[in-house]
């Protein structure tokens, strides 16, 4: 195994590229799966959902099934197993400090996704300390440190003039 860095984490094991990925900020740890990933935004991560669309081509719908209902497609436990990209997913509370990861396959379909499945979800522990209710206080020299600011006192000496 091993694990590179290009504008992100990749661990590279038997053949399958597992890359590390942030869920957006504002989603904290419930990201929609569906609406705040777009793998247009790097290459990378386009590539990586392109092969692994390329990939899983599970068998055709037969003639005649009734697709109204068709949940499975034939041929797809084996297809699944050609996708080599594999993303980890992780979002986290600032105000809790809990995380939360998945393990997904991207693809390029409406989805963005071929399946996704949850890794860890962080629980409260008894007597943890959070933020949560405390107001933000504004950043500014009033609040720093909850203490004011020392201001330096600055005395100012005459300079001696060269050969005084």
């Amino acid at each position: 195994m091993h694990a590179s860095r290009d504008r992100a984490t990749v661990l590279h094991s038997s053949g399958v590229d597992i890359r590390l990925v942030k869920a957006p900020h504002s989603a904290g740890r419930r990201p929609s799966f569906v609406g705040d990933f777009d793998w247009d935004d790097t290459e990378a991560r386009r590539a990586a959902a392109n092969r692994n669309s390329a990939a899983y081509a599970p068998a055709p719908r037969q003639p005649g099934m009734d697709a109204l209902f068709e949940v499975e497609y034939p041929g797809a436990e084996q297809a699944v197993l050609a996708c080599r990209d594999v993303f980890i997913v992780w979002g986290a509370e600032l105000d809790s400090g809990l995380t939360a990861g998945w393990l997904g396959l991207p693809a390029m379909n409406a989805n963005h996704w071929l399946a996704v499945t949850q890794l860890w979800w962080d629980e409260p522990t008894p007597g943890q300390a959070t933020i949560i209710g405390i107001e933000p206080r504004p950043n500014d020299d009033s609040t720093f440190g909850h203490r004011p600011v020392p201001a330096p006192s600055i005395k100012l000496k005459p300079r001696h003039a060269e050969g005084s």
